[in-house]
């Protein structure tokens, strides 16, 4: 094969010049009959090959296209399942953190009812013994003297003092309430906040992993048309040499005609 013939930085996306062959050697043109047949026969053997050649990456192209266009969809398809399960994530993270405060809340509220409930038995005790005081005083005749009052103020010491850790039970109650829900509101913030990240890591994958197939993609095709590029400009090489040598056998070489 000759060297000197068209490279294949210049045959780059040429189609094949097949359709010219009869025009120069082919069996239509002045020097058939006068060379080798097999010199054509081998050059037909070539345009064969290299249409064979043309088909297939044609045919390779469409299946790459087609497992291109299916890995983008089992891409996104993998996004909108790992977004949803982190959307179902969040929502029941939230419903249980929403089920927590309620109980949170009851357990307070039930708390305070029956502390209320215990501060009104001492007012109503301390009342009940402020009557029987005050019926016996009756009874004896000195209801009028100081006495009552005495007796009134140290219900009220008694009342107190008896009101004290109940009031301090309450205080606690409304304290733990406050923090448990302050929590509860701190754990949810992280939730969302490691949902947010793991979306954000989700994108960030399908972005990655889009720009891994797009980029095989167009480096196959890139690939297949430098490979077709090559084998057409093989091709020119192998018409050119078969023209000269029809031409040299037909003895109607040009002087100019390269070799």
């Amino acid at each position: 094969m000759a060297t000197g013939g068209v490279s294949p930085s210049r045959n780059r996306g040429r189609r094949s010049r097949f359709s010219g062959f009869d025009a120069d050697i082919g069996p239509d043109s002045k020097l058939w009959g006068k060379y080798d047949p097999a010199i054509w026969t081998e050059l037909q053997a070539g345009e064969r090959g290299l249409r064979a050649f043309i088909r297939e990456m044609k045919l390779q192209n469409k299946r790459e296209k087609k497992d291109y266009k299916g890995d983008i969809r089992t891409t996104n398809k993998a996004k909108r399942d790992a977004m949803g399960d982190l959307a179902d994530q969040l929502q029941r993270g939230r419903e249980d953190f929403s089920t927590q405060r309620g109980n949170v809340k009851l357990s307070s509220a039930r708390s305070q009812e029956d502390f209320g409930a215990r501060l009104k038995n001492l007012a109503r005790q301390s009342a009940l013994t402020g009557e029987v005081q005050t019926e016996g005083a009756n009874q004896r005749g000195v209801a009028s003297g100081g006495s009552l009052q005495a007796a009134a103020a140290i219900r009220r010491r008694n009342l107190e003092r008896d009101e004290e850790p109940i009031r301090t039970g309450i205080a606690r109650t409304i304290e733990d309430e406050g923090r448990a829900l302050e929590n509860i509101g701190t754990l949810e913030d992280r939730l969302l906040e490691d949902v947010n990240k793991s979306r954000r890591r989700t994108r960030q994958a399908t972005r990655q992993a889009r720009r891994g197939i797009r980029k095989d993609y167009k480096r196959g095709r890139r690939d297949r048309r430098r490979a077709r590029s090559l084998q057409e400009a093989e091709q020119e090489e192998r018409r050119q040499d078969a023209e000269v040598a029809a031409e040299y056998q037909a003895g109607k070489l040009r002087p100019n005609r390269r070799r």
